[in-house]
């Protein structure tokens, strides 16, 4: 799910700066952490995504306001810490699509879990 997300946005990012070549092409012509980066970059705006579908919807349904705050903000916070740390852990060039998307596709899909929980449903969360 989360491969098939951040796969569009890299079309996209790529379709931009393309100008005339493949999206094949120019995937091929980035460096593995320029990829990753993209990977990474596609990550981030998807925790923003989910932050403010969540607020949103907590500020609809109140009654899981307590939840939001006990359980739902740690977890973003959380997320954000392991975004910052994989950026730190692999600065200097050593970062890849794959390896953003194995740390960070199961942090996304804990963050869905606890969204689909209070009710958000599955396609706002997607």
């Amino acid at each position: 799910m989360l491969t098939k997300h951040i796969a569009i946005i890299v079309v996209a990012l790529l379709i931009l700066v393309s100008c005339g070549a493949t999206v094949q092409q120019q995937w091929n012509k980035l460096t593995p952490d320029e990829r990753g980066r993209i990977v990474l970059s596609g990550v981030q705006e998807q925790l923003k995504t989910l932050w403010t579908t969540g607020q949103g919807y907590v500020k609809d349904n109140p009654q899981y306001a307590e939840r939001w705050t006990k359980e739902i903000v740690p977890a973003f916070s959380a997320a954000n810490q392991s975004v910052a740390l994989y950026v730190g852990m692999v600065s200097g060039g050593s970062m890849t699509a794959e390896g953003a998307l194995i740390k960070m596709e199961p942090i996304l899909a804990e963050l869905k879990k606890l969204l689909t929980a209070i009710g958000v449903k599955g396609q706002e969360v997607k």
